[in-house]
């Protein structure tokens, strides 16, 4: 029995809000149509002196398929956990994912796109 799309839609919200990364991951595989592989999608941490800011970034392949051709970087963080989670929910609302509140706890700034 297949679930309705509210269903679907609102399972899909939950899992986005509480768990960015995972929800990411799972959007790239269905974008991908294949399961993820190491480098598929790559995040990249700078500690700021005041926070760690990560930059999610992804495979050639990917980055086709998704329509995402830069690194994307989160808010920033107080630890690299947190920043990680930023970077994947800033790329969430590139990608038009609904992810609900855009700030992790200890995020002290909006995501932001690199040059």
């Amino acid at each position: 029995m297949k679930r309705s799309t509210r269903q679907a839609q609102s399972t899909a919200a939950a899992t986005v809000s509480n768990f960015p990364k995972e929800a990411l991951y799972h959007t790239a595989q269905k974008s991908g149509r294949r399961g993820l592989v190491e480098g598929d999608v790559v995040y990249t941490m700078v500690d700021t002196g005041s926070g760690y800011v990560a930059t999610c970034s992804f495979s050639a392949e990917l980055s086709s398929t998704m329509g995402i051709h830069q690194g994307i970087n989160g808010a920033v963080a107080e630890n690299k956990k947190a920043a990680e989670h930023n970077a994947a929910s800033a790329v969430l609302s590139v990608l038009g994912v609904e992810s609900g509140p855009t700030q992790n706890k200890g995020s002290t700034k909006a995501p932001t796109q690199s040059p």
